[in-house]
């Protein structure tokens, strides 16, 4: 069993918080680990030039005193579970070339989703193989590349919305890994959830919601029952970031989330 007290506090990012001054920011405020987010291929290249780039912004982010050591990968603009063949193979193309950009800046852990949203019922099974398939070829690249691919449960009609979809990926591709995301879950509570995959899970995404749909609020603002939570994950010998994930419309501080972490996680007044 392991003391919720040694997880340390992470932020998950996007390109433009790696700006010089959202760095110091972030910093001292006390968050001190991050994940970069990258939520559509486009934001992943033009300006931002992440597969050139990001090896100088995570070192600049070091001299900051921020660790970005994880990247979220794309998830608008790719999809590992289409029918379209070209389009599989271009998912796995492009989650490749981020992977290899994320190992060579020093990263040991990489974030992915199994599907977008909307799978026709019809077509889940067929379109869990097509995912699976697509998830096993990125995991081997990731696997040479030193990196852990850790795949997130989903919401809605994703792909990965139940224990059951997340075990056909977990129990069949050899080191792939899960990060729970805690306010995807809408068709079984989070703590059978934890108690299901708990030993994959090696990263979270934290926030709370209204168990109707995803919202990316701070803790305590929604329904979860966070002390339920926390001990599900201590039982299950969880031993990683304590890493937030919110809507950037909410206008949050990095101070509110690191007020945030210590009146949950060190003084437990949530």
């Amino acid at each position: 069993m392991t003391d919720r007290k040694t997880w340390p506090l992470a932020l998950s990012i996007h390109p433009e918080d790696t700006e010089e001054r959202k760095l110091a920011e972030l910093s001292e405020s006390g968050i001190h680990q991050a994940e970069l987010s990258m939520p559509c291929v486009d934001d992943a290249y033009g300006n931002f030039d992440f597969p050139r780039r990001f090896c100088g912004i995570r070192k600049k982010a070091l001299d900051y005193g921020v660790d970005i050591n994880s990247v979220h990968l794309p998830y608008c603009g790719v999809a590992p579970e289409s029918p379209d063949i070209e389009t599989r193979v271009e998912t796995v193309r492009i989650q490749r070339e981020m992977i290899s950009a994320a190992a060579e800046a020093g990263v040991g852990k990489c974030i992915i989703h199994p599907s977008r949203d909307g799978n026709p019922d019809d077509e889940r099974d067929e379109r869990m193989k097509y995912s699976i398939d697509s998830i096993e070829k990125i995991n081997e690249h990731a696997k040479k590349c030193g990196i852990t691919l850790c795949l997130e449960n989903l919401p809605r009609k994703c792909l990965g919305r139940t224990p059951a979809e997340m075990l056909e990926y977990l129990e069949n591709i050899q080191g792939l890994k899960m990060v729970m995301d805690l306010n995807h879950s809408l068709m079984e509570d989070n703590v059978s959830f934890i108690h299901k995959t708990g030993k994959w899970i090696v990263s979270l995404h934290v926030s709370d919601y209204d168990f109707i749909d995803e919202k990316h609020l701070l803790p305590g603002y929604g329904k979860n029952d966070w002390q339920g939570i926390l001990r599900a994950l201590e039982d299950e010998n969880y031993s990683g970031r304590f890493l937030y994930e919110l809507r950037s419309e909410y206008k949050y501080t990095y101070r509110d989330v690191a007020e945030n972490y210590r009146d949950l996680i060190l003084l437990c007044r949530i």
